[in-house]
C-alpha cells in the first residue's frame, strides 16, 4: 500500500466512458494539459484517480444555463420547498437539529414520531403499527418464497407488497393513514427480512422473528410515550439509542425503558431487529448503537431521486405503500440505494490483502467513479460519514476495517481530491458487523423509509397532482 506503486491504470475507451465524453474529446483534454496520459503499443493510458479528480472538477458549482433549448444533464428542473432536511456549511440538520447529534441520541422510532407528527414526541398521540402474528406469518412466508438470486432491496419491496395486501384500509390516503402505515413499515419489514440471513442462532437472542412484541398484535408503537422527550424541538438523550440498546436497559440504568416501541426494550426496538435479520454475529450494544445512528443518517438528505419519487407519488394521494413502492423503484440503483455495495467490495478487497492501488483500479473501471467517495453536497467529508464512522470502532473488527478505510481515504484523497461518503460508512458498518455486502441497501432503504412518509406527509398539504409536468413535443 506504499505510494509511489504504479496504479493499473484505464484504457481510453474506458477513462472516456467514466467522462462521459468521446474519445475525441477525451484527447482534446490531453492537448490542452487537463489530462496526462502514457502512450504504449496498445494504445493511450490514463490514471484511473486523475480522471475521477477531473470528473468532479467539471461538476458544474451553479445551474447551467439551457444550451439549445435543453438543461444539461444534472440540472435540476425544478426546486421544490422542503422543510424536512438541510445540508448547511457541512452539515446536515432536520427540522433544524444537527442529524449527527441526533444519530447517538435518539432511535428511528423516536425521529420518526417527531417528523411525522410535527409536534414533540413526548405529546404526540401514539401511532401504532399494527401487524398481526398472521400478517406477519404471511409477509415471511412471501419474502422467503423469492429465489436465492434475490438481493435484499428484492425482499424488501415484496415486504412492502405483502404488508400492504394484508391491510384492509391499505387504500386510505390521510395523514394519519400515512403515519399508521409508515409505523406498519418501520416495524413490519425489518420482521420481514428475519430469514433473509441464514445461520445458526444463539439461545440468547431467541427466535429471530419473536420481536417487536409489545404493541397489539406483537407490534410496536411508534409516537407518544409519557414525557420522555425534553424540549420542544425533537427526541432527547433518553430515547435509548445510547450503547445499552441492545441489553434492554435504558440509557440512565434503568431496565424496560430507552424506546418509543411500546413499552418494550431497545432490544426489541428497529435496529435490533434489523441487526438479528442481517448479521452473522449476535448483537452487541456497540453494534446495534452503530447500526441505530446509520438508520437516523440515512432517513433524509435534500430531495435524492427516491424522495422525488415519493413526492410525486403522493402527489397523486397515493397509498403510503404505493409512496414507498414508488421510491424503492428509483431507490433501486447503483447511483443511489446500491451504492454502498461496491464500496463494502472495495474495502473487502484491502482487507483481503490486495494493494490499494489494485483495489481502486478495479473498481473504477465500469465508468461510476470511486464507490464510497465524493457527494455534490460536502467540499469535504460527508457529514454522514463523519458521524457514522467513529461508532465503527467500537465493533469486534472496527479496527480492522477502519484501517482499510484509512488507507484507502488517503489514496483517494491524494490521487483525487475526494472524501468519504455516507456508501462507505455504510460499508464499514456492514462488514464490522458481519453483515453482507449489500446489507448496507437494506439499512438504508429502512431509515430512508422515515423520511419518505415525512415528505408524502408535506406533499398531502399541497394541492395534488401539481407534481405532474408538461411535455414539450420534440419528435418528428
Amino acid at each position: 500500500m506504499a505510494d509511489g506503486q504504479p496504479l493499473p491504470r484505464l484504457s481510453a475507451a474506458e477513462a472516456a466512458a467514466r467522462l462521459g465524453v468521446k474519445p475525441e474529446t477525451l484527447y482534446a483534454y490531453v492537448s490542452r494539459g487537463l489530462l496526462t496520459r502514457e502512450r504504449t503499443a496498445a494504445g493511450s493510458t490514463f490514471d484511473p484517480l486523475e480522471v475521477e479528480g477531473f470528473a468532479r472538477r467539471r461538476r458544474p458549482s451553479r445551474p447551467a444555463a439551457p444550451q439549445d433549448g435543453r438543461m444539461p444533464a444534472g440540472t435540476p428542473l425544478m426546486v421544490l420547498d422542503t422543510d424536512v432536511a438541510v445540508i448547511e456549511d457541512g452539515e446536515l440538520y432536520y427540522r433544524g437539529r444537527p442529524a449527527a447529534v441526533l444519530a447517538t441520541e435518539a432511535d428511528l422510532e423516536a425521529v420518526a414520531a417527531w417528523l411525522w407528527s410535527g409536534v414533540d414526541p413526548g405529546t404526540a398521540a401514539p401511532v401504532a403499527g399494527v401487524v398481526g402474528d398472521d400478517d406477519a406469518r404471511a409477509v415471511r412466508h412471501l419474502v422467503a418464497a423469492l429465489p436465492s438470486s434475490a438481493t435484499l432491496l428484492d425482499r424488501i419491496q415484496a415486504a412492502v407488497t405483502g404488508l400492504a395486501a394484508t391491510d384492509p384500509l391499505r387504500h386510505d390516503t390521510d395523514a394519519e393513514s400515512l403515519r399508521r402505515v409508515g409505523a406498519r413499515l418501520l416495524t413490519g419489514v425489518p420482521r420481514a427480512l428475519a430469514g433473509a440471513v441464514a445461520r445458526p442462532v444463539p439461545a440468547a437472542v431467541g427466535r429471530l422473528g419473536d420481536v417487536l412484541a409489545a404493541g397489539p398484535g406483537g407490534d410496536a408503537v411508534v409516537g407518544g410515550g409519557g414525557g420522555r422527550h425534553a424540549g420542544t424541538g425533537g427526541p432527547s438523550v433518553t430515547t435509548g439509542a445510547g450503547p445499552a440498546a441492545a441489553t434492554g436497559r435504558g440509557p440512565r440504568g434503568g431496565t424496560g425503558g430507552g424506546s418509543d416501541v411500546g413499552g418494550g426494550t431497545a432490544r426489541t426496538g428497529v435496529a435490533a431487529t434489523l441487526w438479528r435479520a442481517l448479521s452473522t454475529a449476535a448483537p452487541t450494544p456497540e453494534g446495534v448503537h452503530a447500526l441505530s445512528a446509520a438508520l437516523v443518517l440515512t432517513v433524509d438528505h435534500d430531495l435524492a431521486v427516491s424522495t422525488l419519487a415519493a413526492r410525486v407519488a403522493a402527489s397523486a394521494r397515493a397509498s403510503g405503500y404505493a409512496v414507498v413502492t414508488a421510491a424503492l423503484g428509483a431507490f433501486d440503483s447503483a447511483l443511489h440505494g446500491n451504492a454502498s455495495r461496491a464500496a463494502a467490495g472495495l474495502l473487502a478487497r484491502v482487507l483481503a490483502g490486495e494493494r490499494v492501488e489494485a483495489a481502486l483500479a478495479a473498481v473504477v473501471r465500469d465508468g461510476r467513479g470511486v464507490p464510497g467517495f465524493g457527494h455534490p453536497l460536502y467540499t469535504g467529508m460527508d457529514a454522514r460519514a463523519r458521524a457514522l464512522l467513529p461508532l465503527v470502532a467500537a465493533l469486534p473488527e472496527g479496527g480492522r476495517v477502519l484501517a482499510a478505510v484509512e488507507a484507502v481515504a488517503a489514496e483517494v484523497a491524494r490521487r483525487a481530491g475526494l472524501h468519504p461518503n455516507l456508501d462507505l460508512a455504510l460499508a464499514a458498518l456492514v462488514l464490522a458487523a458481519g453483515m453482507s455486502h449489500e446489507a448496507g441497501t437494506a439499512v438504508f432503504a429502512v431509515g430512508r423509509t422515515v423520511g419518505w412518509i415525512a415528505h408524502a406527509l408535506a406533499e398531502h398539504e399541497e394541492r395534488p397532482l401539481r407534481l405532474r409536468p408538461r411535455g414539450r413535443y420534440t419528435g418528428p
